[in-house]
């Protein structure tokens, strides 16, 4: 964001009333406020004016930079009486010429309405506008010719001072805003509309056992209730505790127990057994599904706030997919990133002929797009995407049939100009939903073939029968042919062309949605995995074995690369023996840098070396696993945070969100850089996996603070309008998973990856970025002015409800994510209906007899629990062996705010106690146990056995 796009702000955050008799606010002359003729600028404010206005005369100063002597730069006035009374004006003057708007909208409703006036650059010339609630209302050429500059004051509710004033305003002006640039019509819309920005840090495997919040002190800490003296002294967290002081912590937060259900729940506002993702690979499945079992509509968080103007950036883990190829494909894309709307009626886009485009007979293709259809179509035939105007042959088109049998259908076909082969889709596309279309003309055996893909998989082929040019001049048609004729109304987006025929294969790893970029997102900076562990090994190309997941340090990569999965060829163990070297002399410098006290006898390098990659849906670059030596920041925390810090800097003119999904703590287990952590190690060159989390788990806090603390302007101007939530994935790790005899607490098996309580509680802190700057609130807080909403909540909340949160603050309506609970009630103070019950799960692949599989719900005081036996697994499903534990929650011993559980193992024998177990055991039974048998069609997702 260019410093011009950075407001002046002379009232702050103030609201100013002024009485229409003498009250008025005047501001000194700068350089701010004083704009030449030839200078573009924006005047924004939200504007209340009184119906009933107390002066006799028809005009009034809303806000006048003069003082009635000379040019003006700007003003804004109100009109009382004759034709244009509720109207306002706005002017720029230069002695002589006097160019004005008059607005259309009335202001006399005694409502706050958004207005801006604006003069751009345009071809040269100066162009004046005048926006209302971020809609045009006009425009005027700037004719003025001579000095628009004075030395007046900027006058808010007169013209001129003190008994001079005169023209007094009755009325309201807030959120006073100056730009020295002209803003663009999309970012006058943004800043009316007023939407927040919507931040969501997620820290991994950080349970409230560990993140201790001490709602009556204010602290937030970290501290371990283990062996680890040391690691046992609570540390506090400055940026998290401010945080807590500008919003609401809800004391009984649920997540699910290991971090890809959470994540597939949080990005799609469905339980797990939804939306197909129960454990992490392998084991289990950690792929959205498209079409999962439950027969739910799958639609991310991204996809959703996209719809509603919003871009979206994620930075740090994604655990919800991978990429089918490395590196990915790449194709011509004649409208970027850009999504088309289109109405069936006029509105189409026309991408000029040239050679990307334009096809000959034996030349190979691929054409490739998202599509969504309206039901309702106007003609017989919609051209989806059209190279031909109706003369002569044509490459390719693809259309959607409107009537007959086929109806709801697509065909795909080329021209010769008597010989027209197609293929016609077996999939209907009449369902409102996107779907990705390929069209491939493919050379086999000295022969073009033709074949139609719809969603990834094969819909049907015909050879391709032209004998004759199929080129054109015509321009390529989307949503309409030739400009004038069967149009088409639904959307476009992510249209790709290639000089290729893309392999069954390839059309997979475009068709088929694995990455945050096909998920909607705009921006993705992180890495696609569970965790740095063992990924590293493999893209290091060392094997399991070599390292036996205790550590890789810098001596590691010293180690001839055996290869992870398969052994290496000669000229693979040469390449990443040089590689490694490279990263290690790099990794070596940094540490030194960064850890001088530590340096290259860093535990684990992971969090140095990890493998970075990068996706942007305006520029289409896709970047898969990058060496770490090619970024500037090798630490992954650190690295994250800028990320997302650069990415929010370069945002105005629509709200963002950004998931700043960091991944730490989760282990590896290691030694941040020392400007992070205030923990003094009791033996520097053996630090405790103790010691460390805890260091990482300051870093965290620290690096955090670089973005909510930044002095950056174009960052504060941000973050000041942002809704801000802190919450984690799961509980606390049990163990060190390098070395499983090494416990982070004096409790196994009670936290992560667990069907008990500790697995599930998280902290979770929704903050206003207003409040949090010292500013007016920009979210939380009552009806109209009210102060900040802060403060605790103690009903039962679930990750799950973060979708809903932010698609209501964005007003999205978001069906589809049936098991996601609004919290904007407890954010504006409204009255709200709390969640009963809180449920998690999670489950492995039907065929994995290992990994636990388990449910838990509860109602806030007591606890169920469906778990697998693993003594007693026999195949076919259903029949596993399980048992259901009951059980109450009762505070934690040692970690503040933390809760533990009380078994209560003869439940059955106590009607009052076998009553609840019963009420949870109904409310469970309202969700299933898995997502079904991803191998095999017929089998779907299983009940919950009788209790």
């Amino acid at each position: 964001m260019s410093a011009q796009r950075i407001p002046f702000r002379p009232i702050g955050s103030a609201t100013l009333s002024f009485d229409g008799k003498s009250q008025y606010e005047s501001i000194p002359n700068c350089n701010e406020i004083n704009f030449s003729r030839e200078q573009d600028f924006t005047i924004t404010a939200r504007i209340s004016a009184n119906p009933t206005q107390n002066q006799s005369f028809g005009e009034h100063s809303v806000m006048e930079k003069w003082d009635e002597t000379g040019p003006y730069p700007f003003v804004i006035r109100y009109f009382s009486q004759g034709p244009d009374l509720g109207r306002i004006l706005v002017a720029h003057y230069d002695g002589g010429t006097y160019p004005l708007i008059k607005s259309k909208t009335l202001f006399n409703d005694g409502k706050f309405h958004h207005v801006a006036f604006v003069r751009r650059t345009e071809n040269g010339k100066g162009m004046l506008y005048l926006y209302i609630d971020g809609k045009l209302e006009g425009n005027h050429l700037d004719v003025t010719s001579g000095e628009t500059q004075n030395n007046s004051p900027l006058y808010l509710g007169c013209r001129g001072s003190g008994t001079t004033g005169k023209y007094h305003f009755a009325g309201q002006i807030k959120d006073l805003e100056i730009y020295s640039v002209g803003l663009a019509q999309h970012e006058i819309a943004a800043l009316a509309a007023q939407k927040p920005n919507l931040l969501l840090i997620l820290a991994d495997d950080l349970g409230v056992d560990a993140l201790r919040i001490d709602d009556v002190t204010g602290h937030v800490t970290v501290a371990l209730d283990g062996s680890d003296e040391n690691a046992r002294v609570p540390r506090r967290l400055p940026n998290l505790e401010k945080l807590l002081s500008s919003g609401l912590h809800f004391t009984r937060a649920w997540a699910h127990p290991t971090c890809s259900p959470t994540r597939g729940s949080l990005f799609t506002g469905l339980h797990p057994w939804k939306n197909g993702v129960g454990f992490p690979s392998p084991p289990g499945n950690d792929t959205l599904a498209m079409k999962p079992k439950s027969g739910k509509t799958i639609v991310s968080l991204a996809e959703a706030l996209r719809g509603a103007g919003y871009r979206c950036g994620m930075f740090g883990k994604w655990d919800l997919g991978e990429p089918i190829l490395t590196p990915p494909l790449a194709g011509f894309r004649p409208i970027g990133g850009e999504t088309l709307s289109l109405d069936g009626k006029s509105q189409h886009r026309a991408i000029t002929n040239s050679e990307e485009i334009n096809f000959a007979r034996e030349q190979d293709f691929t054409v490739a797009s998202w599509i969504r259809a309206e039901p309702a179509q106007g003609e017989r035939d919609a051209d989806i995407i059209e190279k031909w105007d109706q003369n002569g042959p044509y490459p390719f088109v693809i259309r959607y049939i409107n009537e007959g049998a086929d109806l709801g259908k697509i065909v795909a076909a080329r021209y010769d100009g008597t010989n027209n082969p197609g293929v016609r889709s077996t999939t209907l596309l009449n369902d409102s939903k996107f779907h990705h279309v390929t069209f491939v003309r493919r050379t086999e055996n000295g022969k073009g073939v033709l074949y139609l893909y719809v969603d990834g998989k094969l819909e049907g082929s015909a050879p391709d029968t032209t004998t004759g040019n199929t080129e054109n001049n015509s321009p390529l048609y989307l949503g309409c042919r030739g400009g004038f004729a069967c149009f088409f109304a639904g959307q476009i987006r992510d249209l790709q062309i290639f000089h290729r025929g893309l392999t069954q294969t390839e059309v997979a790893s475009i068709s088929i949605k694995r990455t945050p970029l096909d998920w909607g997102w705009d921006r993705f900076e992180g890495f696609f995995e569970g965790g740095f562990r063992p990924v590293s090994n493999l893209h290091y190309g060392y094997s399991r074995e070599q390292t036996e997941f205790r550590s890789m340090t810098l001596g590691t990569l010293d180690t001839k690369p055996a290869g992870y999965n398969a052994p290496l060829t000669a000229l693979e163990t040469s390449e990443r023996t040089a590689e490694n070297a490279l990263v290690k002399s790099r990794c070596a410098e940094y540490l030194r840098a960064v850890a001088p006290d530590i340096g290259e006898k860093q535990p684990d390098i992971r969090y140095y070396v990890w493998k970075k990659s990068f996706e942007d849906r305006p520029t289409g670059v896709r970047l898969f696993a990058r060496s770490p030596t090619e970024r500037t920041h090798m630490y992954a925390t650190r690295d994250q945070v800028y990320a997302a810090k650069s990415w929010i800097g370069q945002m105005l003119g629509a709200p963002w969100c950004v998931a700043l999904t960091l991944a730490t703590p989760h282990d590896p287990y290691h030694i941040p850089p020392a400007e992070s952590y205030t923990i003094e190690f009791k033996d520097p060159a053996n630090p405790t996996v103790h010691e460390m989390f805890v260091a990482m788990v300051e870093s965290m806090d620290f690096y955090i603070g670089k973005l909510l603390n930044s002095e950056e302007p174009e960052i504060r101007e941000q973050l000041r309008n942002t809704v801000i939530v802190f919450v984690t994935d799961n509980g606390t790790q049990d163990t060190n998973p390098d070395n499983r005899a090494q416990l982070l607490d004096k409790d196994k098996g009670d936290d992560k990856n667990s069907p008990y309580i500790g697995a599930v509680h998280v902290p979770m802190i929704i903050a206003d970025g207003g409040s949090l700057l010292g500013c007016r609130p920009c979210y939380l807080s009552g009806a109209g002015d009210k102060a900040a909403v802060h403060g605790v909540c103690k009903d039962l909340v679930h990750i799950v409800d973060i979708y809903k949160t932010f698609t209501d603050i964005a007003g999205v309506e978001a069906p589809w994510a049936e098991d996601s609970q609004s919290l904007k009630p407890y954010l504006q103070s409204t009255s709200v209906a709390p969640r009963k019950y809180n449920f998690g799960q999670q489950y492995p692949k039907t065929d994995d007899r290992v990994t636990p599989k388990f449910a838990s719900i509860t109602d806030g005081t007591y606890k169920l629990s469906w778990i697998r036996r693993l003594s007693e697994i026999v195949d076919g499903g259903a029949k596993d062996g399980y048992d259901y534990a009951f059980s109450k929650l009762e505070p934690h011993d040692a970690a503040k705010g933390a809760l533990k559980e009380a078994p209560i193992p003869d439940f059955r024998k106590d009607p009052a106690l076998l009553a609840k177990a019963k009420e949870l055991h109904a409310e469970m039974s309202k969700q299933r146990l898995d997502a079904g048998d991803i191998e095999d069609a017929q089998r779907a997702p299983l009940p919950f056995p009788p209790l």
